[in-house]
């Protein structure tokens, strides 16, 4: 999928609708593929636990806090 096919607005629409905001967020941020308003709208659902990026991944165990 190219750049120029994202809808980051209607993307993100989904993402709060379905709650997997804070996945889409890290996306977004790392590639730099959508506005800084449409991140701030994800940041506004962030809470203070943490969510592996990989849900097929063990949910126990050590974690890294490196750039948080």
């Amino acid at each position: 999928m190219r750049r120029d096919d994202i809808d980051p607005r209607t993307l993100v629409d989904y993402a709060l609708r379905l709650d997997i905001g804070r996945r889409l967020g890290f996306l977004l941020d790392t590639f730099d593929a959508g506005p800084a308003r449409e991140l701030e709208r994800l940041q506004d659902r962030l809470t203070a636990s943490y969510e592996i990026l990989d849900p097929l991944l063990l949910t126990k165990g050590h974690f890294s806090r490196a750039g948080a």
